[in-house]
């Protein structure tokens, strides 16, 4: 603490040790000021980056829901087709079979 004014600083000592402590003061005040600007860059940056990935997150999700309906239908169109084709193929291999077996029986 420092020593108190007014009466206590009758002498050149006292007065020097006030001066020397309030120096201190300054020095830890200045020392934690600059600690607390680190940590507000420190606050701001990562407050930053997790805004932007909260962006992100949100663009990501909206793709994943919102389909293409011309590129889905045209996929379901393939697919049924796709479908068709291997109806076709199943029935001509069977008619195949029972003609061939026809043949031999």
């Amino acid at each position: 603490m420092l020593i108190a004014l007014g009466s206590a600083w009758t002498t050149t000592g006292n007065i020097t040790t006030s001066l020397g402590q309030t120096q201190t003061a300054l020095t830890v005040v200045n020392n934690l000021q600059a600690q607390f600007g680190n940590y507000a860059s420190f606050i701001q940056d990562r407050y930053d980056i997790n805004r932007e990935f909260s962006t992100d997150m949100k663009t990501l999700g909206d793709d994943l829901v919102a389909a293409d309906v011309a590129e889905e239908s045209a996929k379901l169109t393939a697919l049924s087709t796709q479908q068709q084709f291997a109806v076709q193929a199943f029935s001509a291999g069977s008619a195949n079979s029972q003609s061939l077996l026809r043949l031999l029986g």
